[in-house]
């Protein structure tokens, strides 16, 4: 005599047709599909016809890597290599290096913090300390570590110098307070200057590129030096046609 379930016996297990039915079509589909490749040079190089673990293989790259990191201290070199491979790994560490390339900026802050400091003290990281616009109480040593960085950034420290002798340049000069901000707005000495006549008189030079804008603020012979830089936008400087630097 069977045994009853209200007593602990064995349960039968109610299938659902509907269920079963629809995740097993769900799994065949993901089959059919396969996996989806976002890389352009694997997906010229993907045989469909192949499994996921042969064509990762043909191309040099490992399917799983726990087993190729457990697998590498008893494999041995191979000299003779696919060409192919050799080939596909190339272009795509190649694909790989464009792809981690990429430009630092420092931010408003920080730039403003280090040029102001830059232009005070020189190279005085012992003055820059105990200076009052140093609000963060900063090192000496932390101050110049900040300012080795920003000399190894290229793009903001060379537009630095380049205002640095433009300044140079412009004390002397009669346009000392011309300046085209993001291409429309003007800004010139006490006496008006029709913008003809100005455009026609000097040369356009261009400080930066669109990524960053760097402005020359309450520059006159009198006047102390400030640059500051913000907005996404380009500054022309203007200066006078026979103008060189030095």
């Amino acid at each position: 005599m069977a045994r009853s379930t209200k007593r602990g016996g064995k349960k039968n297990r109610k299938v659902v047709f509907r269920k079963n039915r629809l995740k097993n079509k769900w799994k065949n589909e993901k089959k059919k599909r396969g996996i989806r490749v976002q890389n352009n040079l694997i997906q010229q190089a993907w045989d469909k016809s192949a499994s996921n673990k042969k064509n990762m293989h043909r191309m040099g790259l490992a399917f799983d890597v726990n087993d190729r990191l457990s697998g590498m201290a008893n494999e041995k070199a191979s000299n003779n290599e696919d060409n192919q491979t050799s080939k596909f790994i190339e272009t795509f560490e190649e694909e790989l290096k464009k792809r981690c390339v990429k430009s630092n900026y420092l931010p408003i802050s920080e730039l403003k913090f280090l040029v102001s400091m830059m232009e005070k003290h020189g190279e005085d990281f012992e003055a820059m300390e105990r200076d009052s616009k140093n609000y963060f109480r900063r090192t000496s040593g932390q101050i110049r570590r900040a300012i080795q960085a920003f000399k190894k950034m290229p793009m903001q420290y060379n537009a630095y110098l380049l205002l640095k002798n433009a300044a140079r340049v412009l004390q002397t000069s009669k346009w000392a307070d011309c300046l085209l901000k993001s291409h429309s707005n003007i800004l010139t000495r006490k006496n008006a200057v029709n913008t003809k006549t100005m455009n026609a008189r000097v040369r356009h030079i261009s400080v930066v590129s669109n990524n960053f804008n760097i402005h020359l603020n309450s520059f006159s012979l009198n006047a102390k030096r400030l640059i500051t830089v913000y907005g996404r936008k380009t500054t022309i400087l203007l200066l006078p046609k026979n103008t060189a630097f030095h």
